[in-house]
């Protein structure tokens, strides 16, 4: 099983902490950040699937909630659906 992992930026006292793609250097020292590793099954995931796409689609707008805030939950709900994805070809 391969797993999908996203690195988090430490200074999560702004709207900077979001991940971003190029925060996923497969070459950084990640024990340098703090991090973590989520088990789950399919079902759990879907529903998380969810729960993004709910905030995403009634997301407020700026600048009443900051533009990366939009940007983030597009990329999570994106990395989100590709392992939904992932899993649906491996168990066709």
């Amino acid at each position: 099983m391969q797993s999908i992992g996203t690195n988090f930026r430490q200074d999560s006292t702004s709207m900077d902490s979001f991940p971003h793609p190029e925060d996923n250097d497969p070459n950084e020292d990640v024990y340098n950040q703090w991090h973590v590793e989520v088990t789950m099954g399919i079902d759990e995931l879907r529903a998380m699937y969810g729960v993004f796409d709910y905030a995403y689609q009634t997301w407020p707008g700026a600048p009443r909630r900051p533009l990366e805030e939009q940007e983030y939950l597009r990329y999570m709900k994106n990395r989100l659906f590709a392992m939904i994805l992932e899993y649906n070809l491996d168990h066709q």
